[in-house]
């Protein structure tokens, strides 16, 4: 239950917070944000995948 939290916290706080960036930062933080999405994906998926 905690790790499902964990995961929508995940999701969500990096979109609501887009809303308090200015445009210069928020180019830098689409960057940034699309990288470390692929990696937590990559993260959770490769233990479910080799059990």
């Amino acid at each position: 239950m905690f790790q499902e939290i964990i995961e929508w916290a995940m999701l969500i706080i990096p979109i609501i917070s887009l809303f308090f960036l200015q445009k210069g930062a928020f180019r830098k933080y689409l960057s940034v944000s699309l990288f470390v999405t692929i990696i937590n994906s990559i993260m959770y998926l490769a233990p479910w995948h080799y059990n």
